[in-house]
């Protein structure tokens, strides 16, 4: 009987130890759990109000050291917005200058040096174009109050996209019949599907067609034929800057801003190659979560 009542004792204790342990880590898991919430994209302070007094002083310190951090980061934010503006107009001032240049100019030397000079701001205008695209990114942009028709806004995407007939002659479109509606800025989206429709048409072979899939449960598909992608390349699409190392046609940062957007929209962006049941192509598919459909869409103008 003794055995049995020493086992049945030492059983409550430790219950009772754990117990008094789980409760006394209970404030340090919470923490845990505010700091898990945080990233660059919000960096508030964390309420140390119902904080045990050894804890407070732990949560201030994190909490000024946070307040120093998002200060940094919105300095940087600033400056790349600030500059990426700035260098707008007098990069879109001297590709026209160029571009009448080069139609008053008869001498092939000079025509030949001209083609060059415009290519280079043409890919300086995308360069600043991405980086106001970046800034925005980083800011938080992404989810939406009110939900948005998705048909909607990869129409207007699309009518833009049309303008040069040499790329709407690519692109194969199918939309459903139906709105699907999502908690997303417009902005953010247009940003999005640009970009994936944008990579697609840069890396596939000329004149090769690029398929565009919005399907009613939100999922936008992006194909482009392409030759199968090493595993750990692919995986690094969405890292900044990573496709400028591999292919010095693109800056690098498509795909990051995409992955950016799509987590902070509550989405995802998943990237396939090959495209799933063939054995080449590459496919981005940028998932978002539906809205109630009992709440109307918010109108949006271009």
């Amino acid at each position: 009987m003794k055995p049995l009542r020493l086992r049945t004792k030492l059983t409550l204790a430790f219950l009772l130890i754990d117990r008094i342990a789980r409760l006394a880590l209970r404030p340090l898991a919470v923490l845990a759990g505010e700091i898990e919430k945080r990233s660059d994209s919000r960096l508030d302070p964390i309420d140390a109000a119902d904080q045990v007094g050894e804890l407070r002083a732990i949560t201030a310190k994190l909490n000024e050291f946070m307040i120093r951090l998002a200060q940094s980061l919105d300095g940087e934010r600033a400056f790349a917005t600030n500059a990426a503006h700035e260098l707008r107009s007098p990069v879109a001032v001297a590709l026209a200058q160029v571009q009448r240049l080069r139609i008053e100019t008869t001498d092939p030397t000079a025509l030949d040096r001209i083609g060059r000079l415009e290519a280079a701001l043409r890919r300086m205008r995308g360069l600043v174009a991405r980086l106001l695209q970046l800034a925005r990114a980083e800011a938080g942009i992404g989810p939406a109050s009110a939900p948005q028709d998705l048909v909607q806004l990869l129409g207007l995407i699309l009518d833009e996209m049309a303008s040069d007939p040499s790329r709407a002659t690519r692109l194969q479109v199918q939309l459903p019949d139906v709105p699907v509606l999502s908690r997303i800025d417009p902005d953010a989206y247009g940003i999005v599907a640009g970009n994936l429709i944008e990579n697609a048409l840069q890396h596939a072979p000329a004149d090769s067609p690029i398929t565009i899939t919005l399907s009613p449960d939100g999922a936008l598909s992006v194909v482009n034929p392409a030759p199968i992608i090493a595993l750990d390349d692919l995986h690094r699409l969405t890292e900044r800057f990573y496709s400028q190392r591999t292919d010095s046609t693109g800056f690098g940062l498509g795909l990051y801003i995409c992955d950016r957007i799509a987590r902070q929209s509550g989405g995802e962006l998943r990237l396939n190659a090959p495209i799933p049941g063939k054995t080449s192509g590459f496919e981005a598919v940028f998932r978002l979560p539906l809205a109630p459909s009992h709440q109307p869409a918010q109108a949006f103008s271009p």
